[in-house]
């Protein structure tokens, strides 16, 4: 039965990177990485029935019998089609239909579908600058001029990790989306902090030399899910729950971490740094917060409790 669950989403997620009818690399990538983080051992058949079309959306449907699993294939699918930033009216058809078929409530579907079309665009546009007071405000200054201290930049850049795996522990999936737009603020601000003006474009590269991005992040947050729900169905829910918002937790705090390391040295040393010395950087960090994690594992659970899930899209728009 699991694994008929997880050809089930995996099947659902392949028809809505498909939906569009366009071939988007990014939406196919997606898939394929739900595939392998599910460690699905039949995704070549997935493809197979699902592009020769001799399976329907009811057929996928059928075999998820959970309320949990299928809200998760929404939330999924709807994550897919939101990869670029943008919903097209045939992927829009696509998960009018898809509702349907899983039986979920109207309400719920459109506060999905909102909330992953403004994260979607949140992380699209350059990340705005921060309120006044706020402890990451970004203070420019001339790259010739004495810069912001090391001690004040590693302070920015532990609060965000704290404050990024605080959102794996939320109870909304989709709070998974704030995370993105959030470490591309960090690397603005610690940017900015080091005299230079950044765009959303330059950002979104370097990150991209990282190897992280909206496609990577979300579908390991809801692969975690996934098999967190397996596991509640095997051995307790309260097992699975925790087991999933750990892990989830740790590597984000880690990607965080790593993402600032990475991003102050490469910016305090006048971007001289070669793209190899900032990946092996972005490593040797993330590797280094992974240590550090449990030192700080009781903030992430504060941060988290004292996080309103209404509010993400507000703190993601610097407001």
């Amino acid at each position: 039965m699991q694994e008929k669950e997880k050809e089930a989403i995996a099947a659902i997620c392949l028809m809505a990177a498909v939906a569009d009818g366009g071939k988007s690399d990014v939406e196919h990538n997606k898939w394929r990485e739900i595939s392998q983080s599910m460690g699905l051992e039949s995704s070549a058949a997935v493809v197979q029935r699902v592009l020769l079309r001799k399976t329907t959306l009811a057929d996928e449907a059928a075999a998820l019998s959970n309320p949990e699993m299928r809200m998760l294939a929404f939330e999924m699918a709807v994550c897919i089609c939101d990869a670029d930033g943008t919903t097209t009216p045939r992927e829009k058809e696509f998960l009018d239909n898809l509702k349907t078929v899983l039986n979920i409530p109207a309400p719920e579907a459109a506060e999905i579908q909102s909330q992953a079309e403004d994260f979607a665009m949140a992380a699209t546009a350059i990340p705005p600058v921060l309120a006044a007071g706020s402890p990451l405000l970004p203070q420019a200054l001339p790259p010739d001029s004495q810069g912001p201290t090391d001690a004040g930049i590693d302070q920015i850049i532990l609060n965000q990790a704290i404050l990024l795996a605080g959102l794996e522990l939320l109870p909304k999936s989709l709070s998974t989306l704030a995370i993105l737009p959030l470490q591309m603020r960090l690397v603005y601000t610690i940017g900015t902090r080091y005299g230079y003006q950044l765009d959303s474009g330059h950002v979104k590269e370097f990150l991209a030399v990282l190897g992280v991005g909206m496609t990577s992040q979300i579908v390991e947050d809801m692969a975690r899910k996934f098999l967190g729900s397996l596991a509640r169905k095997a051995g307790g829910r309260m097992m699975g729950r925790i087991a999933g918002a750990a892990t989830g937790a740790s590597m984000t705090f880690a990607t965080t971490y790593g993402i600032g390391m990475a991003a102050k040295k490469y910016y305090a040393s006048g971007r001289k740094l070669t793209m190899d010395d900032v990946k092996n950087l972005f490593r040797q960090s993330s590797e280094e917060a992974k240590g550090l994690y449990a030192r700080y594992a009781g903030q992430v659970e504060q941060s988290a409790k004292s996080t309103n899930t209404l509010d993400l899209l507000a703190m993601v728009r610097g407001k």
